[in-house]
């Protein structure tokens, strides 16, 4: 059984040592993007939060870089933009912004991907999460009112060789009753932006950070989108009509 992920948001934060946000610096940056004929955001704002980077979208959705006192933060929401436009992305601001003002190390990357997915064997989300997944049966007779929502949240830590972290929630969706919505979270560790490296006898600062920051979005775009409807379809089980007498 396989379903098809439709992913509907990817959000992305670099954590830094705290500054003031340069907003001089930032729109150079802004300036760059349009002279090389590609602009990955159009509009340019100053706002009290901090320095924000975006493009205009229909209701209900963002796309946006924002310049924080302590991170930047990249969030697409319902645009269409899949995980490789989203990590290009990603990476072409960061670099452009680290020649800026250089960054040696970012002390800590988190990476949010929400998804949505169907059951095949259950008329609805909930359905599945209370008769496939949870097997609750009659226990929520006991609140004496129909439950307007279900789901499960799942924590792994990091272990030795993988010091990332995973969150994962799985919820119904009362507004689109036939999808489970499904959330995975990466935490990650810091990130040095280069790495020295000995060329013909002579240390050489290499960067790195770059390739480090795309695979962490992706290793979270894989667990939302492959581990945990793996998970999921064990439990989306065909159920048996009862048998007339």
């Amino acid at each position: 059984m396989h379903y098809t992920p439709r992913t509907i948001a990817f959000h992305c934060e670099l954590l830094h040592p705290a500054w003031t946000p340069d907003a001089s610096a930032v729109q150079r940056v802004h300036n760059r993007l349009f002279q090389d004929g590609q602009p990955l955001y159009r509009s340019f704002e100053v706002r009290h939060e901090g320095i924000v980077l975006a493009n205009p979208t229909g209701p209900g959705a963002l796309s946006q870089a924002i310049f924080l006192g302590d991170r930047v933060r990249f969030i697409e929401e319902h645009t269409g933009l899949l995980v490789e436009g989203f990590s290009q992305r990603i990476q072409r601001l960061v670099e452009l912004a680290t020649a800026e003002r250089p960054v040696p190390l970012f002390t800590g990357q988190v990476v949010t991907v929400r998804t949505l997915i169907n059951p095949r064997n259950h008329a609805s989300g909930a359905g599945y999460l209370h008769d496939g997944l949870l097997g609750l049966g009659d226990a929520l007779s006991e609140f004496e009112r129909p439950a307007q929502g279900l789901g499960l949240r799942l924590s792994f830590g990091p272990r030795p060789g993988e010091p990332n972290a995973f969150g994962v929630r799985v919820e119904s969706l009362p507004q689109d009753p036939r999808s489970l919505f499904i959330e995975s979270q990466g935490t990650f560790p810091p990130i040095p932006m280069t790495a020295t490296v000995i060329q013909s006898g002579t240390p050489v600062d290499i960067p790195t950070g770059l390739e480090a920051i795309e695979q962490n979005v992706r290793a979270t775009y894989v667990f939302a989108t492959e581990r945990v409807p793996r998970f999921l379809q064990r439990f989306d089980e065909a159920r048996e009509e009862p048998q007339s007498e």
